[in-house]
């Protein structure tokens, strides 16, 4: 079947009319209006197949109505007609109305290429950067149970490291052995500090804190051990900031370890009496295998009760385990400064030393309206021994004593070579030194591995 499909007309050449598809109506050699193109379809085509046909055009100039069914000249300079540089209107013609296109076409001269236009930048407003600064700069702690640190100790630290942590609290670290200090080293990186608390007696638990070294954290002097749950507590200090910082873990019930709620909660409330008449700030963390999202149990309601009765508040919102309960807290005071949003919960993706996903919990990540320090700093003496040239150098080397000289003991000629090579080096590069920031070190952190978490961040 044929159909007829009307084409407004801008440009063609010439032996387009000779195509047996184009017909044309009132059309002269130099007009311009509307051509009706008869394209044929195809039968049996499948839905969605795509069916490429030819556009036709035509551009002429006058309005001489006459039929042209066929032409078969060539492009020349008797069918070319010269633009000049004023403005030229080109009306197109259709059977509804007529709308002039205005178009001005010139000659491009050098000036256009460096013609500036006036920019008006009344509508736009400046973003101070202090507002950025204040966003980027803040104090960030996160939280995560480890599921013991052994055997993912090199995960552990590239998560902290990749996330910039300022605190890392970390709470199931199955550390306290005398074989476990390598463990604590691997997970410490240079640049940072670590307090922990391993369990006495019986394996798994412990807690630890895992700081920047610009960022003071200290222990109390005074502190209060717990039968059902274990804590770690730690004074810190940033700038002008102080906060307590409690970092818990309590092991769920079972007839093994034998622990009741009834005595959890005496115990509870003995830590959270003397923990609120401390006058700075307060910021507990940790694991309290509590289904804090099953708002109807009892322990639930318990726990939150005695949470309003010493004005205290629960910033986590939405699952922290792997089986879909929240299990895992952050608590501050409910007038808090310092916490005023919910803490954003994440994948820490770990994994052990054969590369398995190991751990079931999600991380916390916390952002503390404080601003972080300054950069720790350190001083380096170098000498820039590519600056040396080889001939002088040599020529050097030639006239001193080390060459002249070789007779003597061997002590006096050590001796000679060292004082006699380090005059030449300090000669030709000096000694210099210069400020540098500390920055976390790990000797394992390749460049093979740096460009393969490189391609990871494109890919997601």
């Amino acid at each position: 079947m044929n159909s007829l499909q009307p084409v407004r007309l801008f440009l063609s050449t010439a032996q387009v009319f000779s195509h047996p598809w184009i017909t044309c109506q009132n059309i002269s050699k130099n007009s311009t209006s509307i051509v009706k193109s008869t394209q044929k379809t195809r039968r049996g085509t499948k839905a969605g197949r795509n069916f490429s046909r030819s556009i036709r055009t035509v551009v002429t100039s006058n309005r001489v109505s006459c039929a042209y069914h066929s032409f078969r000249g060539t492009i020349s300079h008797n069918n070319l007609i010269y633009i000049t540089s004023q403005c030229s209107a080109i009306f197109t013609v259709n059977s509804i109305d007529t709308h002039p296109i205005k178009t001005l076409i010139r000659h491009r001269s050098d000036e256009d290429t460096h013609e500036t236009f006036a920019r008006d930048t009344s509508y736009l407003r400046k973003i101070p950067r202090t507002a950025i600064s204040q966003i980027i700069d803040r104090i960030s702690l996160i939280s995560l149970n480890a599921r013991s640190v052994k055997n993912k100790s090199t995960s552990i630290c590239d998560f902290m490291l990749s996330n910039d942590a300022d605190i890392l609290a970390l709470t199931e670290i199955w550390l306290g052995t005398s074989i476990d200090k390598h463990v604590i080293s691997e997970i410490t990186p240079n640049g940072y500090s670590i307090h922990q608390i391993s369990r006495k007696g019986k394996a798994g638990g412990g807690v630890a804190v895992i700081h920047k070294s610009n960022i003071e954290v200290k222990r109390p002097k005074h502190t209060q051990t717990f039968s059902h749950f274990e804590l770690l507590e730690c004074d810190v200090v940033v700038k002008s900031h102080h906060f307590r910082l409690c970092v818990i873990y309590r092991p769920p019930p079972s007839r093994t370890n034998k622990l009741k709620n009834t005595t959890l909660f005496k115990e509870w409330s003995e830590f959270l009496d003397r923990l609120v008449v401390i006058p700075n700030e307060l910021l507990i963390t940790g694991d309290l295998n509590f289904h804090l999202d099953n708002v109807n149990a009892s322990d639930t309601r318990k726990f939150n009760e005695t949470l309003r009765d010493h004005g205290l508040v629960q910033h986590v919102q939405g699952p922290t385990h792997n089986k879909g309960h929240t299990l895992d807290v952050v608590i501050t005071r409910d007038n808090s400064i310092i916490v005023q949003t919910s803490p954003s919960i994440k994948d820490p993706c770990l994994f052990d030393q054969n590369g398995n996903p190991s751990g079931d919990h999600l991380a916390l990540f916390t952002s503390l309206k404080i601003s972080r320090p300054p950069k720790q700093r350190h001083t380096v003496s170098y000498s820039k021994f590519s600056d040396i040239k080889t001939t002088d150098f040599i020529q050097d080397l030639s006239t001193t004593k080390i060459v002249q000289n070789r007779e003597g003991s061997v002590e006096n000629i050590v001796n000679l070579y060292n004082t006699e090579l380090s005059s030449i080096i300090d000669r030709h590069a000096p000694l210099k030194s210069k400020n540098i920031i500390m920055r976390p070190n790990t000797e394992w952190y390749t460049d093979e591995l740096r460009i393969a978490k490189r391609d990871r961040r494109k890919a997601e």
